[in-house]
């Protein structure tokens, strides 16, 4: 690489974000419980340990002041952090200014909107899903409604693209909107929507004949009490006799919620959760309460590699002390503590600062660079004393993976999926499954060359997906339940006696 071809003022980047990190914290939201100390005390440490501190100060009040060139100083704010943390661990971060908004409503379990989800299709955005109880829901918007105009601006048949037209449908400071859509007998309609706070779906539930499945989407500030909610909704007389706990391509969140949902699967006090430990071997501990509002006889944990963080800690915990078997392929290896502390230009730092660790001492961390890697060591469950997997992830008890075959089917399929599915709807009248099959095959017929041993598969995939678009929950249940080679795997070992039988030497 030619060095002229080098930005003069790249040179001074891991010098100006170490300058603006170590004067710019303040007091931050930290992934765990605790509290961190105050900005002050943060700044007077990082500059009187030495004179670096000072150091830094001076070189960013000279780029400042007397660069040749004039500095985008919020550029080189991102492009030094990422220069930086790239030499940490994967999981220290800059968080701009304008994500900032973004990711903290992301974990904050609600949104403000409509409470609807469309497609664009035929320069038309079409609705597919209307949230209960949602605006969109109490103002008579229906799936399958056509929106044709918003606030007197016609949308529709304009050569606008599906982003142009979300950009009249933008909530952030509108306080109403006055929608003009097209019903499915072809009438006209003036609606007036009003977008409020919407509670972010973090859990769905589903049952189907003694076996309740919940799956976890990810680990926000609402996650418990949606994990609640469904538990409440599938238990019978406060009994779950079998539980399938989703946790598949959960990326994980706040460690509270996780140890809260933790707590409803032990009725017994005061047993190790999980622990956390700094650079300074300080630990902090999470323990049961022993106060479980329902009881749960059977328990299957979904896992795969797209499961991480707070998910793994609660796979971890569970298969540690012997409270349920794990069904799938190994985590994602996650086990690194961030605390996110904000930054005096709006954005935010997310740093590592401890690790996690299963009740019997694993650390669930897989290695990220080559000399970065933890002693693998042997563990043994706490109950059944069987031998677990202790590095680089949380291990299946029972191994399921889709084949390669499958997963190529999925792929192709998952593809617009929304529209695909909005297309076979459109040629039934009403939800007759009958017709539903007719048409998903016609559509495999004419779209897809499929291997005659794969199409039941390719097949009921589809049916799954313009099931739940029809919000047909019951078939829907039914299908889901046949269509997952991880479920179908989940209910045969809840249908065992002992389901720790096979499991024990």
């Amino acid at each position: 690489m030619k060095k002229d071809n080098i930005p003069t003022y790249k040179i001074y980047l891991p010098f100006l974000l170490a300058a603006c990190t170590a004067l710019g914290m303040i007091v931050g939201q930290r992934f765990s419980s605790e509290s961190l100390i105050s900005s002050n005390v943060v700044q007077q440490r990082l500059l009187t340990k030495n004179s670096d501190g000072v150091a830094l100060q001076e070189i960013i009040k000279y780029v400042d002041n007397r660069y040749v060139d004039s500095v985008a100083s919020g550029e080189l704010v991102n492009v030094a952090a990422n220069a930086i943390l790239d030499r940490l661990d994967p999981h220290s971060v800059y968080i701009s200014p304008e994500e900032i908004a973004s990711i903290n409503q992301g974990m904050s379990g609600y949104y403000k909107g409509l409470g609807i989800e469309t497609i664009f299709l035929l320069d038309t955005l079409r609705v597919i899903k209307v949230l209960k109880n949602s605006p969109a829901d109490e103002s008579g918007i229906e799936y399958g409604d056509k929106i044709i105009s918003s606030n007197d601006t016609i949308l529709a048949g304009k050569n606008r693209t599906k982003e142009e037209q979300w950009e009249f449908l933008k909530t952030t400071d509108q306080k109403e909107f006055n929608l003009v859509v097209l019903k499915k007998n072809n009438d006209l309609k003036n609606l007036t929507v009003y977008p409020s706070r919407i509670k972010t779906p973090n859990v769905d539930y589903l049952s189907k004949d003694n076996i309740a499945y919940i799956n976890v989407l990810r680990f926000s500030d609402e996650t418990y009490e949606g994990l609640i909610d469904a538990l409440e909704a599938v238990q019978k007389d406060k009994v779950i006799d079998k539980l399938i706990l989703d946790l598949r391509n959960n990326p994980g969140g706040y460690l509270p919620e996780a140890t809260k949902i933790l707590n409803q699967f032990f009725v017994e006090d005061k047993r190790l959760l999980v622990y956390t430990e700094d650079r300074n071997n300080r630990k902090s501990e999470y323990n049961t309460t022993g106060r479980p509002f329902y009881q749960i006889n059977k328990l299957v944990v979904l896992i795969n590699g797209g499961s991480a963080s707070a998910s793994e800690i609660i796979a971890g915990a569970l298969q540690d002390w012997d409270k349920a078997i794990l069904v799938g392929n190994k985590t994602f290896g996650k086990g690194l503590v961030q605390e996110q502390l904000n930054l005096s230009n709006g954005g935010a730092l997310r740093l590592t600062t401890a690790r996690y660790y299963t009740p019997t001492g694993r650390s669930i961390q897989k290695p990220y660079s080559e000399t970065n890697s933890d002693t693998s060591a042997i563990h043994y469950s706490k109950i059944y004393n069987r031998e677990l997997d202790s590095h680089g992830g949380v291990s299946a008890d029972i191994e399921v993976e889709w084949t390669k075959e499958q997963l190529e089917i999925i792929s192709n399929l998952s593809e617009n999926i929304s529209t695909t599915c909005y297309k076979i709807i459109e040629n039934i009248n009403g939800n007759d499954i009958a017709k539903v099959n007719i048409e998903i095959a016609d559509y495999l017929e004419v779209n897809y060359q499929i291997d005659a041993k794969y199409r039941e598969f390719a097949h009921s995939f589809l049916l799954v997906n313009v099931l739940d678009q029809l919000g047909e929950e019951q078939k829907y249940t039914d299908e889901f339940f046949n269509h997952d080679v991880f479920i179908k795997e989940a209910i045969y070992q809840l249908n065992k006696s002992d389901i720790f039988a096979d499991l024990i030497d």
